[in-house]
């Protein structure tokens, strides 16, 4: 009978941490995609700091993590209410329609690299929830 007691307890101790799962697991994404912002900025700004005529674009790059319906997400870019230098992102990336710029590499590489860390910190920030 003991033992059939301490079966129960095992299993109220599981759907106890079930119960809480969801929100730690919120948290740890949230870390996460923070980190992951953080680090897309740093590149995004060593990027424009590269180039001779763009480098003070980088100062107007920044990012926010922004929750929506339970989704957790990452913006970053440039914005032109921390530099009046962000608009200056388009051209250093695309080039001006009548030539120049188009020097900055796009930031779909830096991207890429932090989607591949992301996913590797969630599955090491879940795997610690229960």
């Amino acid at each position: 009978m003991s033992a059939n007691i301490q079966g129960l307890g095992d299993l109220d101790a599981l759907v106890r941490d079930l119960g809480v799962a969801p929100n730690k697991a919120h948290r740890a994404i949230r870390r996460v995609m923070k980190r992951g912002g953080q680090e897309m900025k740093k590149k995004m700004q060593a990027d424009f700091r590269g180039s001779r005529s763009f480098r003070h674009v980088g100062r107007s790059v920044t990012y926010d993590v922004v929750e929506r319906r339970g989704a957790t997400t990452v913006e970053i870019g440039t914005d032109a209410a921390r530099s009046s230098s962000a608009p200056l992102s388009g051209i250093a990336y695309f080039g001006g329609a009548r030539g120049g710029g188009g020097t900055v590499q796009e930031p779909d590489y830096i991207l890429e690299a932090e989607a591949d860390n992301a996913v590797d910190w969630i599955e090491k920030e879940l795997r610690g929830l229960l």
